[in-house]
Parts: C-alpha cells; structure tokens; sequence
C-alpha cells in the first residue's frame, strides 16, 4: 500500500520561484522493490519525422549492462529498451514504429515505414482500439510498451473516469490491456476531461513514472506524478498536488531528479529521487520560460534528455479543455548542460507545426 503524507515541503531554487499553489507533496511506500525494467522514450503525438526516427529505436537491442550505472553516470536514464517480439513475429522489420497521432490513427497503431521514410505498412492488433485515442508510451527491457490514454476532440471513446488507466502492451503477443487504474485525489471534475499526460522511465531504479491532472479544476490542483513498479503494477510513492504535463529523468552532477513541466504554467521544476526512485522534499525551480516570447498557452509537453548534456522541451498548447485550433502549434527548445554548476544553458529555439 502507498503511503500518502500531506506535509508540506522546503522549496529551492535556481531562479526565484513565484510562491505557488501547485507544487507537489510527498507520499511513499516502503520498501520499494526493484525490477529489471527500461526503457526508451518516445513522444506519442509526433510528427513523421520523428515517428522515421523512432523506428530506429523500437526494436532496437539495449547493448548497455542493465545492471551498470547506479545512478552514477550524468545523463538520460531511458537508453535499456528491449526487443517487442511481435514486431518480428508479424513480419515487420527494423524500420518499424508506434503512431499515436489522434489525427490518423485510432488508438495506436505500428508502422512500417520505408526506405524513403514513407508508411510502407500498417498493423492494429484488434486490442489496440480499445482505450480511445492514445498518447505518450515507453519500453522496458524486455519490450513491453506501457501507454496512456488521452482524449482528442471528444470524450466519446476516452471516458474521463477511465482518464487513470495505464495500459500495456505485452512484448509477446501485441495484446493491450490494463494495467493499472492509478488512485485519483479527487473525483471526476466535470470542466477537465484530461487524466495522464506523460509517461517515463529511470532505467537505473526500473521504475515508470507517470503525471496526471486528474479531478484538477481552473481553481484547484488536485494532480499527481507517481512512482510505479512496471512488475507488480504497485504505486511505490505519489508527488501529491501538483499538475504537471512533460516529465523526465536526470542523472545531474548533484544526483538524480525527476524534471516536470507545470501544466497551469511556462515553468520547468524538479524534484529529487531517492535510491529507489521514491520522490524526496527537495524540489527546486529549474527555469522559467516566460520569458522566451512563447504564447503564455504553451507548456511543457515533453521532456526529452538526449545523452549526457542535451535537454529538448515540446511545448504545446494545454487549457485542460479539447478546444484546439485547427493547426496545432510546438516550439521545440534545446538546452545544453553545464555538470559544473548544475545548471542548463538555452542554445536554440524553433517553431514547428504538429502533423
């Protein structure tokens, strides 16, 4: 059972935070018990080009030790995704990816895409319609995928009672089914259809990590990031009250954090991890990017750490309602580590049209 504490917590910072409503509380469970699980990440709304380069990735061997690291090594913690067997099983290759664009797929569906980056072929195994519209996915190591539901246009096919769910895809057979229904802090609220937003992995602790809004209103913030064994599908501890959209993993010169994206506002926070992945009471105010000249209705979709030095953050438009305009807007930023004093550098900024 996971225990909640509704403690407040010491804040620091790197900037000078706005005294804030949303910031999360602690809860863990003891004993967290680790598995042998990692995983790549992998954006669920995403352009072609992206969908081109993750068919690199999604049948791709880990030729990392899966017991090495510990947590030592500065980087991105989601480099152990295993092999999907049923990719293969079905006769598709290499160049193969998951598309969960709500625009051309219902649910999810696998693509395999040609030399020319074009979609050669398409498969949905008969499961993979049951949730709805789909979003953010990872892979752990021995290639089951966990994905999570996200409404697109309407709530007739993602029920928000059900916006909770963490689904699995098993690395054998292709079947999705659920996996875990995580504990809301609040009811259904009537004026926010949306749950999980993102999803991902430590490969270090084998633990999944996911971030809802769940029952949250424009009043109050009842969301929540938890802490999951991807085994034995147990909530191992719960980052209470706080409404995050994009989160990641770090491995930074003072020691691993999870790095989250506010869903109410354009800031990036984290907070640090324990031995086994559980959430602490050090949080801090990484960034603000209020002053980028973004739209203040974008935020932090994604959070991608690629190798030892590099951030990249999806920003999206996110108003906890489905009223989208008709070419959805993302600005991708960049950002360059510094290990020495623990800080990131902005070095590119670009604006791209979702397809």
């Amino acid at each position: 059972m996971s225990k909640r504490s509704r403690g407040s917590r010491p804040a620091t910072s790197k900037a000078s935070p706005k005294a804030r409503s949303d910031q999360g509380k602690r809860s863990s469970s003891a004993g967290a018990r680790p598995g042998r699980s990692r995983t790549w990440i992998i954006g669920g709304v995403v352009v072609m080009a992206i969908i081109v380069v993750a068919a690199l990735v999604l049948t791709q061997t880990d030729l990392l030790n899966p017991n090495g690291g510990g947590g030592s090594v500065i980087g991105g913690t989601q480099d152990c995704a295993g092999n999907s067997d049923f990719v293969q099983a079905i006769g598709f290759g290499q160049r193969s990816a998951l598309d969960t664009r709500a625009k051309y797929v219902d649910g999810v569906a696998l693509r395999e895409i040609d030399e020319n980056g074009n979609i050669a072929r398409t498969y949905q195994h008969p499961s993979w319609t049951s949730a709805g519209t789909m979003s953010a996915f990872q892979r752990d190591e021995f290639g089951n995928i966990f994905i999570i539901p996200t409404p697109f246009i309407n709530i007739l096919d993602n029920p928000p009672e059900k916006a909770n769910i963490i689904y699995r895809i098993d690395g054998e057979t292709g079947e999705m089914t659920p996996f875990i229904d995580l504990p809301a802090l609040a009811p259904v609220s009537q004026s926010n259809p949306f749950g999980l937003l993102d999803i991902t992995y430590d490969c270090d602790t084998h633990t999944l990590y996911a971030s809802s809004v769940f029952g949250s209103t424009y009043e109050d913030v009842a969301g929540a990031i938890y802490q999951v064994d991807p085994r034995s599908a147990e909530v191992k501890s719960t980052f209470e009250h706080v409404d995050a959209f994009g989160i990641g993993v770090f491995n930074g010169s003072q020691g691993k954090r999870l790095y989250y994206g506010l869903a109410r506002s354009p800031e990036i926070y984290s907070v640090a991890l324990d031995a086994s992945g559980a959430f602490t009471d050090d949080v801090q105010l990484e960034f603000s990017l209020d002053d980028l000249g973004t739209s203040p209705d974008l935020h932090a979709q994604a959070i991608t750490f690629q190798g030892a030095s590099q951030l990249v953050i999806t920003m999206a438009q996110f108003d906890y309602n489905l009223v989208s305009p008709t070419e959805s807007q993302q600005t991708l930023l960049s950002y360059l580590y510094h290990p020495e004093d623990d800080t990131w550098e902005l070095i590119a900024s670009q604006n791209v049209s979702e397809a």
